[in-house]
């Protein structure tokens, strides 16, 4: 995948286009959602701990969605918008123009889903910096094994925007250890509120559970499991009838970013379950 570069047009300046070529590798690596922590440290076994890998301070608003049981995936609008790509987080899968090779077979129903939205930011976007619109696609055989908690049907995919960003064009002219080390940092440009909606791009934000005060958000383990099933007893992304209603869990973050973690729900009921079992 070194070799590969994508050709786009931009208007530079009114009325006059230009072009450029993009390292494909590192627009890749530069526009992958960085990974986020559990909040409660995981250790032997997969098991979580009680130590928190963030502490949430009194007086910080701390905003709380819920976390969508899809597939991550990415729409990626180049500088001066008209021109997209559609990715998972490990790979794009489109290029508008089919300028992206193949490198397994293409989940059509994440590029029917997105196809809509990813041309309407392209209309919208004239920033000179790429944007990213991160989202979950969901509640389709084939896309997530959670698919049957938001539908009884197996087709029919849904898409809730999660967070969205900048990325300076000026990052991919560096090594890919680089920019990979950059993003996990928090060097792209994160939106202030994960949940705000973006009508222009036909998504709706993932559900909003709660804005909490920091110091109200439980540091214990069993305390953090009860409080959030009491928060999201079942799903608020449902697609239709028939799903069985599970969440799979919250996603908590600071409007800035800086603290941001996620708590599944599957992962409290299998420690639970293993500290049963040693009694």
């Amino acid at each position: 995948m070194d070799s590969l570069f994508i050709h786009f047009t931009h208007s530079a300046t009114p009325g006059r286009k230009a072009t450029m070529d993009f390292s494909l590798p590192a627009l890749d690596t530069a526009t992958k959602y960085p990974s986020i922590p559990t909040y409660h440290v995981i250790g032997e076994r997969g098991m979580l701990g009680e130590d928190t890998n963030v502490v949430f301070e009194a007086g910080e608003d701390v905003y709380l969605t819920e976390k969508v049981d899809g597939t991550n995936c990415r729409i990626v609008v180049l500088p001066g918008g008209g021109d997209f790509l559609i990715g998972t987080r490990d790979l794009f899968l489109y290029a508008q123009g089919d300028r992206v090779p193949n490198q397994v077979p293409v989940n059509l129903e994440i590029l029917r889903t997105l196809m809509e939205p990813a041309a309407a930011a392209a209309d919208a976007w004239t920033g000179k910096a790429i944007l990213v619109v991160f989202c979950e696609v969901y509640g389709a055989a084939g896309i997530a094994r959670g698919w049957a908690d938001y539908t009884g049907t197996k087709t029919g995919a849904g898409a809730r925007m999660f967070d969205t960003a900048t990325v300076d064009p000026a990052v991919l002219g560096w090594e890919l250890d680089r920019i990979a080390g950059w993003r996990e940092r928090g060097g792209q440009g994160f939106a202030p509120a994960c949940f705000n909606p973006i009508a222009q791009f036909g998504l709706e934000p993932v559900p909003h559970v709660k804005i909490a005060e920091g110091h109200t958000i439980p540091t214990g383990r069993e305390a953090a499991e009860a409080w959030m099933e009491a928060l999201l007893p079942g799903t608020l992304a449902g697609l239709g009838d028939g799903g069985t209603g599970n969440a799979e869990g919250i996603v908590a973050r600071t409007a800035d970013r800086s603290k941001i973690v996620k708590l599944r729900k599957a992962e409290y009921a299998k420690t639970r379950r293993q500290l049963a079992n040693r009694r």
